[in-house]
């Protein structure tokens, strides 16, 4: 009977809750008794009840009057977690997520308990990898919500020995997850069962994601010293499974600890390049992951060492496993277009020769990340890459007009690659090859697929530095088919019950286009179409500024296309 009536309580609150509100004393001191009661139903009851009420007061200050139940909730919640009760669990860990987000500080004084409790339960590998997830889930919120409780009540270093305990123990290649920080695909042809998807993969992730909120949200005082300790520990163990996490740590943290980093670069580098070395190919994976993010985030300095990191990466691209050769690729993508082109010069022969053979590869997406990087050692060399155009631009020739789907992909990345090729040589040596790169361009829009289209346009905006003058003859065709794209519209009449609704009425601030008929419109904003009309966009600029005079005729038409779309109806 009392677990009934905090079941009747919960269905008042998701109905009636502004009744309710002026006993939110009373209905507090009711949940507190159910939480304390002896029957495991009852407190259970009273636990689901509480999520429903407290949401339904989380912008009210009346909130408050929950406070002492938290702790008590937690209670109810580890005596679940005792039972096998797991579902109540993950409800109760929602709730306190629930709870961090709101402005009242509601869980501020019970820190030093659910932080803890939520870390005890991602540790413990017996339990279901989605309430290990729930637990992640909540102390990443906490991180993003309340990061100076945690240095305060001294939670630092156990939530990042959980973290990286838990990337110890995945069973995926860090380039599977890593990469969901930014190149998310490069495991994709990998065959190994080793690396099809696992459960302890989604848990891994979020590992990741709360120690990068970590390094970005806390001070440098309370979580550089701690993680960098941690990382050091892991990168010295026998324990491949450790050394694994302390590469992949290091990598995930470098954007929030540069500044650190950038000061330790000649005690850190030498450990993380015999770490690319290592015969466990998880390890050499993380470590070039590293070594890519140190590329990105710690510049200038990371330059200096350039005679030290290309001989090891040089060593990556012709690794046995597909992973660490398109992990070195990204390395060398963020490392060598910030590289002088003297710098790079001795260093060439031996980098195309090894790009050249990582570009064979069977492995699709391994062939991708080779394409960028001879894309952007390109545009570094500059005309010392001459040497190098015709012998690539052949292999790139068999390449740009594939058109099975799944190749579709890698025809983008080179005809990207060729466009970033003409920037570097010029226009006297770029000539023989450009109208095959138009032709490809031309070719990939009428696919319709918008990566073709987005390659082809940037492909245009590149080569039209260069080639100037000589896009003339081709602006006829090019202005109006850019304009057009740039021109379509984001809004579109619902048609399928599937679409995102905006309901557009003059009463909701449309304009004259939707005041009389009062239609409902999807709004499209998926990546493809958004990153399609910047592309256009870049495409259109760079014509206009790189054929002079010749672009003089669709001057008008240009802008008004441009200011239409800048005050059109989302505007």
């Amino acid at each position: 009977m009392r677990a009934l009536c905090f079941n009747l309580l919960g269905q008042l609150a998701e109905h009636v809750s502004e009744h309710l509100k002026p006993h939110t004393q009373t209905i507090a001191e009711m949940i507190l008794a159910g939480c304390n009661d002896p029957s495991h139903n009852v407190a259970v009851a009273a636990l689901s009840a509480s999520t429903i009420i407290i949401g339904s007061l989380s912008e009210e200050p009346e909130v408050m009057l929950f406070q002492g139940v938290i702790s008590h909730l937690l209670q109810v919640m580890q005596k679940c977690l005792e039972s096998g009760d797991e579902d109540v669990v993950a409800e109760g860990l929602d709730l306190i997520q629930e709870c961090a987000a709101m402005e009242q500080p509601l869980v501020n004084d019970h820190i030093q308990n659910i932080v803890p409790f939520a870390v005890s339960i991602m540790g413990n590998f017996s339990l279901e990898s989605s309430t290990r997830g729930v637990a992640g889930q909540t102390i990443l919120s906490i991180i993003e919500l309340r990061p100076k409780l945690l240095a305060k009540q001294n939670l630092v270093q156990p939530i990042l020995e959980v973290f990286v305990q838990a990337i110890a123990n995945s069973d995926s290649s860090g380039a599977g997850t890593l990469y969901t920080m930014g190149n998310r695909h490069l495991n994709e042809e990998d065959d190994d069962d080793d690396d099809e998807y696992t459960p302890s993969m989604e848990l891994t992730e979020i590992a990741q994601m709360c120690l990068d909120r970590m390094s970005l949200s806390m001070t440098s005082k309370t979580f550089v010293g701690p993680v960098l300790n941690i990382i050091s520990n892991c990168m010295g163990s026998p324990d491949k499974n450790l050394r694994k996490a302390g590469c992949a740590v290091l990598g995930i943290v470098c954007e929030g600890c540069s500044d650190a980093i950038r000061e330790i670069l000649p005690d850190v580098l030498p450990r993380l390049l015999e770490a690319v070395h290592d015969p466990e190919y998880y390890v050499r994976e993380s470590a070039c992951f590293a070594l890519g993010q140190f590329s990105e985030h710690c510049q200038p300095e990371i330059l200096y060492h350039h005679q030290s990191i290309l001989p090891a990466l040089f060593s990556a691209l012709v690794d046995e496993r597909p992973t660490v050769q398109g992990t070195s690729c990204y390395v060398l993508e963020n490392f060598c277009e910030n590289l002088q082109p003297d710098t790079l010069l001795p260093f060439l022969p031996d980098l195309m020769q090894r790009l050249g053979q990582v570009l064979s590869s069977p492995h699709k997406t391994t062939q991708e990340m080779a394409l960028a990087a001879i894309a952007a050692t390109a545009v570094a060399s500059e005309k010392h890459f001459l040497p190098y155009t015709e012998a690539i631009i052949n292999v790139l020739r068999n390449i740009l007009f594939v058109s099975e789907p799944d190749m579709l992909n890698i025809r983008g990345r080179a005809l990207e690659c060729l466009g970033h090729i003409a920037v570097a040589v010029g226009s006297e040596h770029f000539a023989p090859y450009f109208e095959m790169g138009l032709q490809a361009a031309m070719q990939g829009i009428q696919i319709g697929e918008d990566s073709l289209k987005e390659y082809a346009y940037t492909y245009f905006a590149n080569c039209a530095k260069v080639m100037k003058n000589t896009f003339d003859q081709h602006l006829e065709t090019l202005i109006p088919h850019l304009l057009e794209v740039i021109a379509e519209s984001e809004l579109a009449p619902y048609t399928d019950d599937t679409d995102i609704l905006v309901g557009l009425d003059d009463d909701e601030g449309g304009d004259d286009d939707f005041e009389d008929d009062n239609e409902q419109y999807h709004l499209t904003t998926h990546e493809g179409f958004v990153n399609t009309k910047k592309a256009a966009l870049c495409a259109i600029g760079s014509l206009a500024d790189h054929t002079g005079a010749s672009f003089y005729p669709y001057l008008e038409t240009t802008i008004n296309t441009l200011l239409a779309e800048n005050t059109g109806p989302l505007w």
